[in-house]
Order: C-alpha cells, then sequence, then structure tokens
C-alpha cells in the first residue's frame, strides 16, 4: 500500500482506511526510512513516541485540520521533494542533534511527554 507513496495520485483515505489512526505514523516513517534516516540521525523509539503524541493531539472530529491531512500534507511535500530530486546534503548528526535541541527547548513542558 505504501509502496506508491512517492506518487502524485497517492489515496491517503485508503491507507486510512487500513491504518486507522496509525495513518501519520506508517507515512512517516515510510518517508524518513526511504532517505535512510533511521540508520545514522533518528533513534526510532524517540521517533515513534514523537508521531504518536501528534497523532494523538488531533481531533477526528475536525473535519480538516486532523491527523489524516497532516499525512496528506507530509505525502505531498514528500512527492515534491522527490519529484525535484531533493535530498540531503551535508547534514551531519551534530548539526541535527543542535537543531533539535533547539526545536525542544521552544517547546512547552506539556508538550515534551513523548521525549
Amino acid at each position: 500500500m505504501l509502496s506508491n507513496c512517492h506518487d502524485y495520485d497517492f489515496n491517503i483515505f485508503e491507507l486510512d482506511s487500513y491504518a486507522g489512526k496509525k495513518t501519520l505514523m506508517l507515512l512517516s516513517y515510510e518517508v524518513l526510512e526511504r532517505y535512510m534516516l533511521f540508520e545514522e540521525i533518528l533513534n526510532d523509539k524517540v521517533f515513534r513516541n514523537f508521531i504518536n503524541a501528534i497523532s494523538d493531539g488531533y481531533n477526528r472530529s475536525v473535519v480538516y485540520h486532523n491527523d489524516i491531512h497532516a499525512a496528506d500534507v507530509l505525502q505531498t511535500c514528500f512527492v515534491m521533494c522527490d519529484k525535484a530530486n531533493l535530498v540531503l546534503v551535508n547534514i551531519n548528526n551534530t548539526e541535527i542533534r543542535s537543531q533539535s535541541a533547539w526545536y525542544t527547548c521552544s517547546l512547552p513542558l506539556s508538550s515534551l511527554s513523548w521525549f
């Protein structure tokens, strides 16, 4: 089902009918795995906790701005970057960690339960 997530005609609702509340998790994991970010940069457990916290923060009763929309935006951005042949260049662990630390420091403490 995720094999065609790099296509413009990918159906996010079809994935959601299969995955339910895990749509954002499955898609984001697939996108980041494609660029092999789990091998050198990302911690799998922290990432999963982070994405689950984001998904849990969305209310599905909100028709448009919910976790399905987040997954749809992620997939669209992924396709645009993929089709334009944009790749990760010259990013090392130190840069990622310093940017992550800066971002984490800017969050309210209540949002850090995923960490």
